[in-house]
């Protein structure tokens, strides 16, 4: 069921800080990454990029595909159009995710902004350097609540 948002759901940035506190203390990720996207127009821009306890500006704004040529992780947008939080093993869709990859993330989850069937404006991502075996369920309640809280619906 999707929430009633009047006009097109948009991410607002002054709300960050206070999403990655409360993901931070929720859910003690390795990286938190908030991508933007437009799904009309295949693109997604990381807007913001959060590894190892602090900002990392220099991933921060390069646009990319949303959808990639790979048909298996066409599926997997698929999904979180569909309002699905998924949670699997990390495998880099972009120079980020091998920075990140790179720096010992091998597991992650990523709900659409909003967490709802409807007009996707954006995507979060947790990544974690272990697999978080029984906690799936944890994880996907709180990311669906701080992606709702990111669109100004939830705070």
């Amino acid at each position: 069921m999707a929430l009633d948002y009047v006009g097109q759901p948009a991410i607002q940035p002054s709300l960050l800080p206070k999403m990655i506190d409360g993901l931070v203390d929720e859910l003690a990720p390795d990286s938190i990454m908030v991508w933007p996207a437009t799904p009309g127009r295949n693109t997604r821009r990381p807007l913001l990029v959060w590894a190892d306890g602090k900002q990392r500006p220099e991933l921060e704004g390069r646009v990319e595909p949303l959808f990639s040529e790979d048909p298996s992780k066409v599926g997997l947008v698929v999904q979180i159009l569909n309002g699905e939080v998924l949670c699997t093993d990390s495998t880099p869709w972009s120079p980020i995710g091998q920075v990140l990859t790179g720096d010992g993330v091998t597991w992650g989850c990523v709900v659409g902004i909003p967490p709802e069937e409807s007009s996707l404006v954006g995507v979060i991502v947790v990544g974690f350097r272990d697999k978080r075996e029984g906690e799936h369920m944890r994880i996907r309640l709180a990311l669906k609540r701080w992606s709702r809280f990111v669109t100004g619906k939830d705070h």
